[in-house]
């Protein structure tokens, strides 16, 4: 008896949880990209923005969501693949 094959996790996650897992990728490659680029106010500045306040810690805390929900899509469809959820 040959053995079916099944459909790779990719194919389950697009399927089944596209929106989070492209929502995940889309906040991680631009948290990464903005904390790339970011350079804060100089000193000398007559204004302060909020992004100057706050330095670089929403970017990084955007990119650190967004690569969970990413991890959290692909752990579920690998799951609903193997038939385990």
């Amino acid at each position: 008896m040959k053995k079916m094959n099944t459909p790779g996790t990719l194919a389950f996650v697009l399927r089944w949880h596209f929106a989070q897992f492209a929502a995940g990728l889309a906040l991680l490659a631009l948290g990464v990209y903005g904390f790339a680029n970011y350079t804060p106010d100089p000193p000398d500045a007559p204004y302060q923005s909020l992004v100057g306040m706050l330095g670089p810690w929403p970017y990084l805390i955007g990119a650190a969501v967004g690569a969970f929900n990413a991890v959290r899509a692909w752990r579920k469809g690998a799951r609903l693949r193997t038939g385990s959820e």
